[in-house]
Parts: structure tokens; C-alpha cells; sequence
């Protein structure tokens, strides 16, 4: 494909790791919340925040991979062939 599809995943992986950071820090915040306070809401609110930096992750994981696959050019050895 051409290279704005190559910058547009890389931008892409960009905005989800920007969201992990975030997922990241509001799950620390609210498990600090939950262990001073006791405090169910906040409990429910780490395991929220829990899943949707797993998705992030998965996320970055993806556009990356859409990436590194694009660079690859047909027709050229690769540089981990699997036959010697």
C-alpha cells in the first residue's frame, strides 16, 4: 500500500498507546481509591480499567503488525528466511 495507510497505523498505534497510558493511570488511581477506602465502586472500576488496557495492548499490537507487514516488499527474501 502507499505510505499514508503506513502513517496512518503508525498513528494509529500512537492514539492506543496514548489510551493505555491513560487506562494505566486511572486503574492506579482508583486501586489506590479502592485500598484507602474500601470502596466496591473503585474495585469494579480497576477491573474496567484492567480490560481496556489489555485491549490497548492488543490494539498497539495490530497496527504494528499491519506495519511491519506492509514493509515487507513481495518478491524479496525475507530477513528470517525459514529454509536455510
Amino acid at each position: 500500500m502507499d505510505d499514508t495507510h503506513q502513517i496512518s497505523e503508525e498513528y494509529k498505534a500512537g492514539v492506543h498507546l496514548a489510551l493505555f497510558g491513560l487506562a494505566v493511570a486511572a486503574g492506579l488511581y482508583n486501586l489506590s481509591e479502592a485500598w484507602k477506602k474500601r470502596s466496591q465502586h473503585h474495585r469494579l472500576n480497576v477491573v474496567t480499567y484492567a480490560g481496556v488496557a489489555v485491549y490497548e495492548v492488543v490494539q498497539i499490537w495490530r497496527h504494528l503488525k499491519a506495519t511491519q507487514k506492509e514493509q515487507e516488499v513481495p518478491g524479496e527474501p525475507s530477513e528470517n528466511p525459514s529454509t536455510p
